[in-house]
Order: C-alpha cells, then sequence, then structure tokens
C-alpha cells in the first residue's frame, strides 16, 4: 500500500491555506491504488483518479512498513467501498481540526484524515503512521509525511 504525500498542489489555494494551519511543507495526501490511480479525498467527494505529469515532481510516494498480502487486499476492498458510497470532502473539517473540536458524523472527510482513519481500520496498531491519534481524525498532511512508519518508494 502506497500513500502520496504532496509538498505543493500546483495552482491550489486550499494547499497553501494547509501548509499556514499545520505549519508544514505538506499539503495533500492520498493512497496510491495497486493500478497506479490515486484514491483521495478532493472536492467535491472522494474520488480516484490518474496521477497528473505535472504534479509528480510536488509528490512523495511512501508504502508503509509491515505490509503483508492480505493488508493490501483489504486495502484494495476497501477503496472500492469508498468509492462506492464516496463521502464529501470537507472544508468545514479542516477548520474544525484547526480549533480542535470533535468530529459530528462519518459523512465527510478531509484528505489525511482518509489516509489516517482508512489505515487505523485496516492495519494492527503498530503499523499506523502516527500514534495518540484515537479516531484517525487529528492529522495533518504533515503529520503524515514526517512518519517514521513510511518508507520512501516511487509512483508507479
Amino acid at each position: 500500500m502506497k500513500v502520496a504525500i504532496w509538498t505543493k498542489h500546483p495552482g491550489d489555494l486550499l494547499g497553501d491555506v494547509i501548509d499556514f494551519l499545520t505549519h508544514g511543507n505538506a499539503q495533500h495526501a492520498a493512497f496510491i491504488r495497486n493500478t497506479g490511480e490515486i484514491v483521495e479525498a478532493y472536492w467535491p467527494k472522494v474520488r480516484q483518479r490518474a496521477v497528473i505529469e505535472a504534479e509528480k515532481p510536488f509528490m512523495k510516494v511512501f508504502e508503509l512498513r509491515g505490509m503483508t498480502p492480505a493488508l493490501h487486499a483489504a486495502f484494495e476492498l476497501e477503496f472500492d467501498r469508498l468509492l462506492f458510497a464516496p463521502p464529501e470532502y470537507s472544508g468545514e473539517d479542516l477548520f474544525r481540526y484547526l480549533f480542535n473540536q470533535p468530529n459530528t458524523d462519518e459523512k465527510d472527510t478531509f484528505c489525511s484524515r482518509l489516509v489516517m482513519h482508512s489505515t487505523m481500520g485496516i492495519c494492527p496498531p503498530e503499523l499506523w503512521p502516527l500514534v495518540r491519534c484515537m479516531d484517525g481524525d487529528w492529522v495533518s498532511p504533515r503529520d503524515l509525511f514526517i512518519s517514521p512508519m513510511y518508507l520512501p518508494s516511487s509512483v508507479t
């Protein structure tokens, strides 16, 4: 299972806002499927798409440590589930996150929350990229970017 972290999302004002709010150098997070396509929480809802050549210089790709064939298969099933009934992207959640307010439902998400929440739902705790993140909610792209649980990889 691969995770992509963008240090800049070209032409995306929201990425600059995320940098400012998280004091970081990572603007977006998503999964890369076995097919090489991206599964991401992006306006207006979770979607699957091809990697765009112009974004490759800004993508850092990582492989989660400790993955097994069964875990890879579980992620692929999760991606299918997410795309069957895609959660909406929530700009409001970004501000809820900023002010440390609790999540009220599971109808919507944002990019790094999707990556962390899905990982926590599939992997055992010792493989989670972050600790002290009880519901997968309080995580930014920067938090994922600096996780020691990710091994450098490449775009497929």
